[in-house]
């Protein structure tokens, strides 16, 4: 295992398992210093050392990395699951978050779920981050840390929520933060392929972004027609989403058009056609997806996150961007919705944040977002510092 031996990820005996007021106080600052709309996503606290990870309990190698902070020994832990990806915790985006956390004084562990990284939602992502849950749990143990948190992105809360879920797991599990997280597997497809998003069964206007097709299709592709060749357009569709996603200029299909059509001259005359319908440049994917639908049903009813929420019994954020162009925020009400009607789970809709970045802000309503910005700070801070359940 790559992972350095314990007395250099930050040993201490007698670590707190709570924050004092004035500490929290002071790791929610630290946290706005470099979260907040007036942070420079360029620049990256310097006072963290990444090192390489993995893990193989049962012969199935897990890679990933953890973060620690090079000042004073970690207070807690979080457990922070990527979304659909191809560069994983390699994103700098993602990188700088988990370095943020650990800068805060925590320690941080991303595992590199592998199917995940080729765009796909599959059962075997959430057996993968068991192993890397269980070593953090035994890790936290070692060093007598707080059990850790949970923080998910995007369709990483499939996962995320799997663990929580689980009875095994559930009661080694400090709390969960779900952001930009969904719980309708058909709705949120729906959304990414036709842009129509639907609250309490009213359509409403949020942005949208194209060039998530096709990572749909990645998906979908298993439950359409046998006789195509299925991995040569998931690994098109894949160098596709490579090409254009992260970069704005990409979101017009005239600038698409040049990209997918050489692409596609890679692939046999008979699936051309559909590879650019996947690519989202000509109509009939969401025709696709429906077919995929009703061609097998229950295909995806492992991502049903309701049963698993209704048992949650840990203390629960959800974080929505009203702006998410991804996962419109409909969803995060039907996650809070799945927990059981006692459990106070939390949600944030935020208008500072979106998918992947901060957003612009109106004038009229700083005020509010920072008054949000504040509370899911907050609820940063505690989430890897909660008190055991009650007997």
């Amino acid at each position: 295992m790559a992972t350095p031996p314990p007395s250099r990820l930050g040993h201490r005996p007698n670590a707190p398992t709570t924050l004092s007021a004035w500490q929290r106080q002071r790791r929610r600052a630290a946290l706005a210093r470099w979260l907040g709309p007036w942070s420079s996503p360029d620049l990256v606290p310097t006072d963290v050392v990444r090192q390489d990870w993995s893990a193989a309990p049962s012969g199935r190698t897990i890679h990933g990395n953890v973060f620690r902070p090079t000042r004073g020994n970690p207070t807690g832990a979080y457990l922070v699951v990527p979304g659909l990806h191809f560069d994983g915790v390699d994103d700098p985006r993602l990188d700088r978050f988990c370095r943020i956390l650990a800068s805060s004084g925590l320690f941080v562990l991303s595992p590199k779920l592998q199917d995940m990284l080729a765009l796909r939602v599959v059962p075997r992502s959430t057996h993968d981050l068991a192993v890397a849950f269980d070593w953090l749990v035994a890790h936290c143990r070692r060093e007598h840390l707080p059990k850790p948190a949970i923080f998910s992105i995007s369709f990483g809360s499939t996962p995320a929520i799997g663990i929580a879920g689980d009875p095994k797991r559930a009661e080694q599990l400090g709390a969960l933060l779900l952001f930009g997280g969904f719980c309708d597997f058909r709705a949120t497809v729906r959304f990414a392929v036709s842009g129509r998003a639907y609250h309490d069964g009213q359509p409403v206007s949020v942005p949208h972004d194209p060039l998530n097709v096709p990572a749909v299709l990645i998906n979908v592709v298993e439950h359409l027609d046998d006789n195509l060749d299925k991995a040569a357009l998931r690994q098109a569709w894949h160098e596709m989403a490579r090409l254009t996603w992260g970069h704005e200029h990409t979101r017009p299909a005239s600038v698409r058009w040049p990209l997918a059509e050489r692409i596609a001259s890679g692939l046999a005359p008979s699936v051309r056609a559909l590879f650019i319908m996947g690519c989202g440049l000509r109509p009939g994917s969401e025709a696709l997806v429906e077919m995929a639908f009703a061609r097998d049903p229950s295909f995806y009813d492992f991502t049903n996150a309701e049963d698993n929420l209704a048992s949650l019994r840990r203390p629960i954020t959800i974080v929505h961007g009203r702006d998410d162009d991804v996962i419109a925020w409909p969803e995060a009400y039907k996650l809070k919705r799945a927990l059981a009607p006692s459990h106070e789970g939390r949600l944030f809709l935020t208008g500072m944040y979106g998918h992947t970045a901060t957003s612009n802000i109106s004038l009229s309503a700083w005020h509010r977002e920072l008054t949000t910005m504040q509370a899911v700070l907050g609820s940063l801070v505690d989430a890897p510092h909660q008190p055991p359940p009650p007997a």
